[in-house]
């Protein structure tokens, strides 16, 4: 009847408003909304932290043998952690900031390798993108293009001789 997303982002919200309800209750409006602030900052942070050498990292697991590495998992936790504290809600944060403890880290990351790899396989097998059909190291068939991006007709192409 109701698909697995939507179900758990109605618990997700039902539960942010009931636990803003009670640091409301707890500690006052104003002393939450400066933690829901204060929470988006630090995501920020972790974010700019992590995605900093993910680029990086990403390449050089891609070109090297075995696939994803346990660097890259990490610092895709990292990232994760990182959006789950920018989002608004302390049930969020608090996975967030769970995600920056190592022993957490640790104990998902061969999860988070093996879906990575199985997502990544396909695109680090790809041939990439090409100028024209080749074999043999020669270009047999290109298809021209102007300066428009419009590809131009093949009567029109000169003679290569």
């Amino acid at each position: 009847m109701f698909s697995r997303p939507a179900v758990v982002i109605f618990i997700v919200v039902v539960a942010e408003f009931m636990a803003a309800m009670q640091m409301i209750r707890l500690v006052g409006f104003f002393a939450t909304a400066l933690l829901l602030i204060a929470s988006s900052f630090v995501g920020v942070a972790v974010i700019r932290w992590k995605a900093a050498g993910l680029f990086r990292t990403t390449v050089e697991a891609a070109t090297a043998p075995g696939g994803v590495t346990a660097a890259v998992a990490d610092r895709l936790i990292g990232v994760f952690a990182g959006l789950l504290l920018i989002a608004p809600g302390f049930v969020t944060s608090a996975l967030g900031l769970a995600l920056l403890f190592p022993p957490v880290r640790r104990a998902i990351e061969p999860k988070v390798m093996a879906r990575t790899t199985r997502w990544s396989v396909p695109f680090m097998n790809r041939p990439g993108p090409r100028a024209g059909h080749v074999v043999d190291d020669q270009i047999i068939d290109v298809d021209l293009v102007d300066d428009a991006g419009s590809t131009v007709p093949r009567s029109d192409r000169p003679e290569v001789g």
